[in-house]
């Protein structure tokens, strides 16, 4: 099987679970991916071995979707 490659932005998480985080960038030979997640409104990073992570589906809501939690709802 072909080695899943990542890039900056992609959505990841640990192979043994946790929160879902960002990769902000790709070090060491594409060895160690960098990561940002919330904790709340607290930023955490923190870098991890590649095979550690594992790909997620992109899980933020559409623009539709966006829009609609924005709107004020009926009166």
């Amino acid at each position: 099987m072909a080695p899943i490659e990542f890039k900056v932005g992609d959505l990841v998480q640990l192979r043994s679970g946790g929160p879902i985080m960002t990769i902000t960038s790709i070090e060491d030979d594409n060895k160690i991916v960098c990561t940002t997640w919330f904790d709340g409104t607290k930023k955490e990073t923190e870098s991890f071995p590649l095979d550690a992570i594992l790909p997620v589906q992109d899980q933020r809501p559409s623009s539709r979707q966006g829009r609609a939690f924005f709107q004020k709802p009926p009166q």
